[in-house]
């Protein structure tokens, strides 16, 4: 199983969850948030890692009800 390494601290009752990138994709990024009607890139990081979380529980949801009505 693969380890998830991260560095999170706690601020202000949440965690700062950080990243980089090159400023190129940086640019693009900002720039294609702000066309999809994001006002700021926190609203953006959160919707995004909701909607990841969500859809891979759903995947692990979904193959455990393959494997119980397969038996």
């Amino acid at each position: 199983m693969k380890t998830l390494s991260c560095e999170q601290k706690q601020k202000y009752g949440g965690y700062v969850v950080t990243s980089r990138l090159d400023p190129e994709a940086y640019s693009s990024m900002l720039g294609l948030i702000t066309a999809a009607g994001y006002t700021d890139v926190s609203s953006f990081v959160r919707e995004l890692i909701h909607t990841r979380c969500k859809a891979i529980a759903d995947e692990m949801s979904g193959l455990m009800t393959q494997r119980l009505t397969s038996r």
